[in-house]
């Protein structure tokens, strides 16, 4: 089924569907091929358009250059442009997003702005809104929120990382986890004494504001074995480098 120029109804084509314009359903049973689209255009196998202004729907894979409403494929799809939903069941690309992503396993946004979720793994380049991955996200550039169950990691971070471990470049926001990580940011080996533990080595890492804090405590004694412990926490730092307020909640076992 092949459309030269204008279709304002429905083409369907039970292996292979092409069109100039279509500004209603175009449906193909294997390949669909678009030129630009103002509706719905639907593959079981292959979806491809350059310019859809309505919803993008394949079985299996679906690919379009601009998508101005909602792109859907069972498994793979990659977009160039789209301004609305692009949801996958298994992988899904996007060049430039300004809306919502969403993938079941992996999904890679080379620019977003809005929404990126992803079951496993979610990668982008440039990230504006919120990122949220099953496992891991990674940006190289993070202005909002990164929250996943494991790890973030990015490059330039301008808002905050929820996650057991947060590792970024730099840090202008906040990170919330176990272990936070700032290669540019805040760390202190500390020595200290108490009434409990005699000697205490602690390393702070993260932001001033907010940073990790782990532990390692001892208490030697004459007649009796070495007490020792472990100890975990989270601590803020108020003042500058030569007069520094520490307030810290820590945990010994």
């Amino acid at each position: 089924s092949i459309i030269g120029e204008d279709c304002r109804g429905a083409q369907l084509g039970g292996v292979f569907c092409v069109a100039d314009m279509v500004d209603g359903i175009q449906a193909a049973g294997t390949i669909s091929v678009a030129d630009s689209v103002h509706g719905m255009q639907l593959s079981g196998t292959v979806g491809v358009s350059r310019a859809v202004a309505g919803t993008q729907l394949s079985g299996t894979v679906g690919a379009a250059h601009r998508v101005d409403g909602a792109m859907v494929a069972g498994v793979v799809c990659g977009a160039h442009s789209v301004h609305g939903i692009v949801m996958s069941g298994v992988a899904n690309g996007v060049k430039e997003l300004d809306g919502t992503s969403i993938a079941g396993v992996v999904g890679v946004n080379t620019r977003a702005h809005g929404t990126a979720i992803s079951g496993v793994v979610n990668v982008a380049d440039t990230m504006q809104g919120v990122q949220i991955a099953g496992v891991v996200n990674k940006a190289r550039y993070s202005k909002g929120l990164q929250f996943t169950s494991l790890l973030n990691i990015t490059g330039e971070l301008h808002g905050v990382q929820l996650s057991v471990i947060n590792i970024a470049d730099s840090c202008r926001g906040a990170q919330i986890g176990i272990f936070n990580y700032v290669r540019k940011g805040y760390h202190y080996f500390e020595l200290s004494g108490d009434e409990t533990f005699y000697a205490n080595l602690a390393y702070r890492t993260g932001m001033p504001y907010v940073h990790s804090i782990f532990q390692f405590s001892m208490r030697p004694q004459t007649f009796t074995p070495l007490v020792w412990a472990v100890g975990y926490g989270l601590g803020t730092t108020i003042g500058k480098r030569k007069v520094r307020f520490e307030v810290d909640v820590t945990a010994h076992s």
